[in-house]
């Protein structure tokens, strides 16, 4: 802990303490008690410290409050403390648990269309084998073209905000090539909407691991990786959804499901565009 000595009370009342946590500033009235510990609010970073009123919680309390008893009280008899550590901590799990959410939600969303496309293009608009190679040739040339876009996009709008951009992109692009397939377009629009679609869709996911990594301790990031692996494995379980929906309704249906799955996948990260950069 920290004990600022007092200069004035005019300085007193006015003092401003500015934290940084993720990115985000957040102002403090000193003139209300706050947390200075620094060991338990590891992602904060002290910016700049008016004049506390030397009102701040023990060691003692703060193992309490971290363990999460109720017993909790703050040396200064004051309720603010315990508000900003609960908010504080609150936010260090929220980040990680809405993008691990999103991931496995998109991740799910894929699994059920991912197996399907080639027997799309073959069956569907009997292209020849050659062609549909193709198209997975020039997938992952896009993918890593917007890749870099988006992490270039990110420095201005957010890593959030680039990300859910993205997404809504492809699942409009998704539903442009339903639409043109079902509307007979040409075969050349329907395969370059499908290429857009997969390159946007899959090339945050160095965004989406950055902000992972950035809020999760060090010693929690193996298990946080770990959820690479539960979006595999939902791979196959969603494809098995996939074609219990297709043999009921048709490919069609599937795609569109699909669609609106991708689309409920980006609400999490909504929720994560003021908190953060």
């Amino acid at each position: 802990n920290e004990d600022f000595s007092e200069t004035n009370e005019n300085k007193k009342r006015k003092g401003i303490c500015a934290w940084k946590q993720g990115g985000e500033v957040e102002e403090h009235d000193m003139s209300k008690p706050f947390v200075l510990d620094n060991t338990l609010l590891e992602n904060c970073e002290r910016l700049e410290t008016g004049p506390s009123d030397n009102s701040y919680m023990s060691e003692e309390s703060l193992s309490d409050a971290e363990s999460g008893r109720e017993n909790f009280i703050d040396e200064g008899g004051n309720f603010w403390n315990t508000l900003c550590l609960l908010r504080c901590c609150s936010r260090k799990r929220l980040i990680p648990i809405c993008v691990a959410i999103a991931d496995i939600t998109s991740g799910f969303a894929s699994g059920m269309s991912i197996r399907f496309f080639p027997i799309f293009f073959l069956d569907d608009m009997s292209l020849d084998p050659v062609i549909v190679q193709l198209i997975y040739m020039l997938s992952p040339l896009g993918m890593a073209l917007l890749s870099k876009v988006s992490l270039l996009l990110s420095r201005r709008i957010g890593r959030c905000q680039a990300t859910v951009l993205f997404k809504l992109i492809g699942a409009f692009c998704f539903l442009l090539m339903i639409l043109s397939y079902k509307s007979h377009c040409h075969t050349a629009l329907v395969c370059s909407l499908f290429i857009i679609r997969t390159s946007f869709m899959n090339s945050t996911q160095s965004l989406t691991k950055s902000v992972l990594m950035d809020n999760v301790p060090s010693n929690e990031r193996g298990r946080w990786s770990a959820l690479e692996a539960v979006n595999k494995m939902s791979w196959s379980g969603s494809a098995a959804i996939g074609g219990w929906l297709i043999g009921e309704e048709g490919i069609m249906f599937n795609f569109y499901i699909t669609v609106a799955i991708q689309l409920m996948a980006t609400i999490p990260l909504m929720f994560l565009f003021r908190v953060v950069p």
